[in-house]
This record gives C-alpha cells, sequence and structure tokens, in this order.
C-alpha cells in the first residue's frame, strides 16, 4: 500500500514536469496529499479508528471520546481534510476504508455522495466505514433506496452501520417515495441475525415515530433472546409514549428478569402515564387506574356565577314632586 501510495505521488509529479505544469497548484497539492497519507496520516488514522470503534463495542464512553478527540485532531488541518477527500478517489481498499470513516469525523456534509457511491462499493471493510462516516455526517447525500438495501447485506458489520443510517435517513424523509417500503424492510431489520443490528433497528425506530414502530418494538423487540436489544426496545418506546401498549408494557416487564431491561421499561411507562413508581409491582394497577381516569369524561364546566345585585342609585335631587 504505502508504495503504490509513493508510485501515485511520483506519477503525478511525473507527467506534470512531462506536460510543463509541474508548478501547477492543483497538481502539487494532489500530489502532497498522496505523499500524506504515505509519511503517516493512513496508518495514524486508522490505528485511532480501531481504537475508537473498539471502545464503542466494549461501551468504554471515555476511551471512545479520547480516540474522537484525537482523529479530529489530526483532522484540523485542511491539508488532510485534503488528504482524505484524495484517499476516496484511490483504488486502494485499505486506504478508502480508512478514509471513508474518517471523512466522518471531518463534520463536512460536502463529502456526503462520495460515501453514498463508496456504499455500493465490492469490498465489505469500504461500504462499513462509507456507512460509519455517512452516520458521523448525518446521512447527507444518501437516499433511502441506497441506504436501506444495505441491511440485507451479507457482512454484519454493514449491516451494523447500515442499520444506524437507514434509521437516519427514514426520519428525515417520512412521506417521500420509497418511505413506505424503507420503513417495512427497517422494521423486518428486527429479525436480523446479529444482535447489534436489531439493537441499532430498535434504536432508530425510537426516532421515527411512526404508529407501526412501535407495535413492532413490542412484539419483536421486548421478545428478544438478548437483553441489550430488549433494552434499547424499551427506551425506543419511552421515546415512542404510545398509550395504546402500556398494558403490554407491565406484562413484560413483570415476566422481565434483567433488572436494567426492567427499569428500561418502567421507564417507558413513566413516559406514557407521566407517574412515578418506584415498585414494578405496583404498575399494574398503576395503568389501570391511569386508564380508568383517562376514559373518563372530563368534568364538566363551572357554571358562571350569577351576578351580584346591585341597588339602584336615586336620581339626584331627589324624587319629582
Amino acid at each position: 500500500m504505502a508504495s503504490a501510495l509513493r508510485v501515485a505521488a511520483a506519477l503525478a509529479l511525473g507527467w506534470a514536469a512531462a506536460l510543463g505544469c509541474s508548478s501547477d497548484p492543483d497538481v502539487e497539492r494532489h500530489a502532497r496529499a498522496l505523499e500524506k497519507l504515505h509519511g503517516g496520516l493512513a496508518a495514524d488514522l486508522d490505528r485511532l479508528l480501531l481504537r475508537w470503534s473498539a471502545a464503542q463495542d466494549e461501551g468504554n464512553v471515555h476511551q471512545q471520546m479520547v480516540a474522537e478527540a484525537w482523529v479530529r485532531q489530526k483532522l484540523r488541518d485542511p491539508e488532510a481534510v485534503f488528504a482524505v477527500r484524495v484517499g476516496l478517489a484511490l483504488t486502494e481498499e485499505e486506504i478508502l476504508a480508512t478514509c471513508a470513516a474518517a471523512a466522518g469525523f471531518t463534520g463536512e456534509a460536502s463529502f456526503g455522495s462520495e460515501l453514498a457511491r463508496l456504499l455500493r462499493h465490492a469490498d465489505a471493510a469500504v461500504r462499513a466505514n462509507a456507512a460509519l462516516g455517512a452516520v458521523l455526517l448525518g446521512g447527507p447525500g444518501c437516499p433511502i433506496e441506497t441506504a436501506v438495501p444495505l441491511l440485507r447485506d451479507e457482512d454484519a458489520g454493514v449491516r451494523r452501520h447500515a442499520a444506524t443510517l437507514a434509521g437516519r435517513v427514514l426520519a428525515r424523509s417520512g412521506g417521500a417515495p420509497g418511505y413506505a417500503e424503507g420503513l417495512l424492510a427497517y422494521l423486518d431489520a428486527l429479525s436480523d441475525p446479529d444482535a447489534q443490528v436489531r439493537a441499532h433497528v430498535a434504536e432508530g425506530l425510537g426516532r421515527l415515530g411512526d404508529p407501526q414502530a412501535s407495535t413492532h418494538l413490542v412484539r419483536a423487540g421486548l421478545r428478544d433472546p438478548v437483553p441489550a436489544v430488549r433494552y434499547t426496545s424499551a427506551l425506543a418506546l419511552a421515546a415512542l409514549k404510545p398509550a395504546s401498549q402500556a398494558d403490554a408494557l407491565v406484562e413484560f416487564g413483570e415476566a422481565e428478569f434483567n433488572p436494567y431491561v426492567k427499569k428500561a421499561i418502567s421507564a417507558a411507562l413513566r413516559a406514557i402515564t407521566d407517574q412515578e413508581i418506584s415498585d414494578f409491582g405496583e404498575w399494574r394497577k398503576a395503568v389501570r387506574d391511569w386508564r380508568q381516569k383517562r376514559n373518563q369524561p372530563p368534568p364538566p364546566a363551572p357554571l358562571p356565577e350569577p351576578p351580584t345585585p346591585t341597588t339602584p342609585t336615586p336620581p339626584a335631587g331627589g324624587p319629582k314632586q
């Protein structure tokens, strides 16, 4: 990989010299970008991104923040950002994968279309990192028809990032062409064989606000064999606040053995009923009382008070004779 970059940089300068335009600032900048990638930028970014990804998988927020800070520090230099853009145009898969993920940390939405193109790349690592980069950027330039098919990718790493990306694309595309089909595919991903994919989909459904989301989160998410998926599904239901699912949440909560999942289900019930219950055993009665109160007609408005009678004031000068 390093020799390929060196050759590419030499060719860029060599062709420019042969054409008599070695002083062309664009050509020279392109060559410097290749040299920067070869000189350690690509390797440094790859190492930091691996550290960031490992911390994310472990749930180590502190280490993830440290690694992210170092990545962003590397990308503060505009020439480093330009080098990432040059790297996205190369054919070396390792460089492409590294630059695709790094593009997400630049915060530049202009990378969106380039990442969308790489989502169709033949290499799974490139597709996965392009999806990650698009997620970090918020998904600009990525249409529904590009993000959703990745949910059926053969590589689990691609599907994990695609689950988050597709959720964000759908959240901002409600009512757009392809939304209904995309939502059905997204709901089907709750049965993906990979637990991380299912958890990311459950989290994404919590942002959609679609009525179908709460039904699937209860039927599939809260029945998932993996506690992390049930936990994420319960938090998503807390965000959605579906009043129609309160009784089902009580049923699942009473049968739940994992204390963290049970607390998340309590959080969903609190969000729905606006009640503070510390003992889960009290939720059944609390929800029943809440429903009865909710179904009662509103109390009649108080009648207006009658006007206070006033004594007429006799006209000035007394009564006429």
